[in-house]
């Protein structure tokens, strides 16, 4: 039996009709069940409207006594479940079990004091947290004082004035060229070859080329869309102490404008091509089959379990004689690959979906950095060498963008 919605507790969801809704329970008023509803073009639109309707329900609504604890409580349930991916919203919600409430729980919100934070912050570093995790840890509660600021509950959010432990720079573990080629080769002996050959060439996340649709590809056009990604949910409890089983669920991508067109290669729609053929032919030959729609799926039609593609790889790479990596550097490889040829970090941050420009800037730094003496030493070239004339067979030729390698001609 699943657990009865609690007071001002907000839902999204589409109709029948593909229109997005959202309700908004408040209780009960003269008898009589008292909700708000909302609808709009986009889960974003109405996520929107929800958030200000709970934001005007809790501004007066911050007692004296109001815990962290249980403000975090409330943000998590009227605010971020609605907010962000289910995998999102499930790291939110661990950091704060394990960490945030033992440590903070019990601070009062309108009390709440910078140094008592960074305090906690230096302590969990200590404990033998990575700086990594505590900046996660950091993140997560700025964000949830940010509402509480929205919602005139604090004035101003003490975690702004905390400073977060510096990050180690690590480049990540990348294949080179000339073992990418080499891991390439390799794949053409492998089921699911294609995927991992797919996953080099864009830089695609494993949820993404797990969750790819065919109705996202068009190999005429030669393009393919990002719009959705695969993940593993975990389980929430129903009510009775009894927690459900985790699932694997179909996401939107995480706002409008990650949705992004990636041109395929001529090697990549052959793949591709190959890839619907050998489909096929399981279809036909299975009497287990079920369709999901999906490119990349199971010998029976079912969507791949994304942890199991870590497994898949380290055979590969074990068959190939290549370095054990994780799923999520090939993703790594492919950018380094193409900012390494001197491609614009800009067009890196586009191909792999970053928000921030500034993100691929930070895990790139290394290869950048090389980028960048390359050009001193061109640009040094340039200047030092002997003069020439802008006309006739000893003018220099006239310099060209780089684009992006393989790219379709």
């Amino acid at each position: 039996m699943s657990k009865r919605r609690g007071n001002r507790e907000g839902s999204i969801y589409q109709d029948a009709s593909r229109r997005w809704r959202a309700e908004l329970w408040l209780g009960y008023r003269n008898g009589k069940p008292w909700r708000k509803k909302f609808s709009g073009r986009t889960r974003e639109d109405v996520a929107k409207k929800l958030n200000k309707e709970l934001a005007d329900t809790h501004r007066s609504e911050a007692p004296e006594r109001l815990t962290l604890s249980d403000f975090l409580d409330t943000w998590l349930r009227d605010v971020a479940k609605n907010r962000v991916r289910p995998s999102t919203y499930s790291g939110y919600k661990d950091k704060i079990e394990t960490h945030l409430k033992p440590g903070l729980g019990r601070e009062r919100l309108r009390t709440l004091h910078p140094a008592v934070l960074q305090r906690f912050f230096n302590e969990r570093q200590r404990s033998g947290l990575s700086a990594t995790s505590v900046r996660d840890i950091r993140s997560v509660l700025r964000n949830a004082l940010r509402t509480a600021v929205t919602w005139k509950m604090i004035s101003t959010n003490p975690v702004a004035d905390t400073d977060p432990p510096r990050r180690r720079e690590r480049a990540p573990t990348i294949l080179d060229e000339a073992q990418s080629k080499r891991f390439l080769r390799h794949c053409a002996k492998h089921r699911l070859g294609d995927l991992f050959k797919l996953t080099l060439y864009t830089g695609m996340s494993r949820g993404e080329v797990t969750g790819l649709p065919w109705s996202a590809v068009d190999l005429d056009k030669g393009t393919l869309a990002i719009e959705q990604a695969l993940q593993r949910v975990d389980g929430e409890d129903s009510g009775d102490g009894k927690k459900k089983k985790s699932r694997l669920e179909i996401v939107e991508v995480k706002a409008a404008s990650r949705i992004r067109v990636l041109e395929l290669s001529r090697p990549m729609v052959a793949a591709l091509e190959d890839q619907r053929r050998r489909q096929l032919r399981e279809r036909n030959t299975s009497k287990y089959w079920k369709e999901s729609g999906l490119v990349f799926t199971t010998p029976i039609g079912t969507p791949l379990e994304p942890r199991n593609l870590g497994r898949e790889l380290h055979a590969l790479l074990k068959t190939a004689g290549l370095p054990q990596i994780r799923f999520h550097d090939l993703r790594h490889s492919a950018a380094s690959l193409l900012l390494a040829e001197g491609v614009h970090p800009r067009a890196v941050q586009e191909l792999l979906g970053h928000s921030d420009f500034r993100v691929t800037m930070n895990v790139y730094s290394h290869v950048i950095r090389r980028v960048k003496r390359d050009t001193a030493e061109t640009m040094s070239r340039i200047l030092s060498g002997p003069v020439r004339s802008n006309s006739g067979s000893s003018a220099r030729e006239k310099p060209r963008m780089r684009a992006i390698p393989g790219g379709r001609k």
